[in-house]
C-alpha cells in the first residue's frame, strides 16, 4: 500500500475539480479523524424530503361521538406534491421515498361547540397512534393538543389525522386565521 503525505491538494486550474478514487472503490476515514467543512457540501445524507405543512382554513363540522377526519384544506408547503388538499386530505408517500417519517398534528381551540377527547394518526385507513386529551372547547380559555410519532412508511402508504369529539349538538372544530389546526411531516434522513 502506498502512502502519500501532504498538507494541501489543489486542482491544476482555478475552480477545477479534484476526484478521490474511482467508481466502486471505498474511501475510509479512520476513527478519530475530524472532518471540517468550511465550504458547501453536497451529496451527503438526506435533505428530509418529502416534507409538508398543511392546515385547516375554516371551521369544520364533526360527527358527534365518532372519529372525524380533519380536512386540512390549505398548504403552507408541500415539497413533493404528496399531500392532497382537495379530495382525500391525506399525505401519501411518493415512489422511491419509503423510510422513517416524523409525523405530527396540533390543534389550538378557542371557545366553541365540542368536547375533544382524542387526536389520532391513521395509517392506510387504520389507527396508528393516538393522544387522549379531554378538554372542552365550550370554555373561554385556549386549549392546545398535539400528537407526534415516528413511523416506518412504504411507498404509497398514506397518513390522515382524525379527531374524536362529542357535543350536546352538532360539534364543530373552530379555527382562526393563524393556522391553529395543522398537520405536518418529513422524511428522516438516511
Amino acid at each position: 500500500m502506498s502512502h502519500v503525505k501532504t498538507d494541501k491538494l489543489s486542482a491544476r486550474t482555478p475552480s477545477g475539480t479534484i476526484t478521490l478514487g474511482e467508481s466502486g472503490e471505498t474511501l475510509t476515514i479512520p476513527s478519530g479523524v475530524v472532518l471540517t467543512n468550511n465550504g458547501t457540501a453536497s451529496g451527503f445524507g438526506g435533505n428530509n424530503t418529502p416534507a409538508f405543512h398543511v392546515y385547516r382554513s375554516s371551521t369544520q363540522t364533526l360527527t358527534d361521538g365518532a372519529n372525524s377526519k380533519i380536512l386540512f384544506n390549505a398548504e403552507e408547503f408541500d415539497t413533493d406534491n404528496a399531500y392532497d388538499s382537495t379530495t382525500n386530505y391525506r399525505f401519501t408517500v411518493p415512489s422511491g421515498k419509503a423510510g422513517k417519517y416524523f409525523i405530527g398534528a396540533e390543534m389550538t381551540h378557542e371557545s366553541g361547540s365540542a368536547y375533544i377527547t382524542d387526536l389520532k394518526i391513521y395509517k392506510n385507513g387504520s389507527f396508528a397512534h393516538g393522544q387522549g386529551n379531554y378538554f372542552s372547547t365550550y370554555r373561554v380559555e385556549r386549549r392546545d393538543v398535539s400528537i407526534s410519532r415516528v413511523l416506518d412508511l412504504s411507498e404509497s402508504d398514506y397518513i390522515e389525522i382524525y379527531v374524536f369529539a362529542t357535543s350536546s349538538s352538532t360539534p364543530q372544530m373552530k379555527v382562526d386565521s393563524s393556522k391553529t389546526v395543522s398537520f405536518f411531516g418529513f422524511r428522516l434522513a438516511d
